[in-house]
């Protein structure tokens, strides 16, 4: 599942056609620059 495309009220209903369909993983990245802009922060 690509994380970026997907908006916060997608999630739920994504999960659950994952769930429907035996997926029992889901796995995803994070761009670490949009996380932390600058280190510590």
């Amino acid at each position: 599942m690509l994380l970026f495309p997907v908006f916060d009220q997608m999630w739920e209903g994504l999960i659950q056609k994952a769930k429907d369909g035996d997926v029992d993983v889901i796995q995803t990245y994070v761009f670490w620059n949009g996380h932390e802009p600058f280190p510590g922060n």
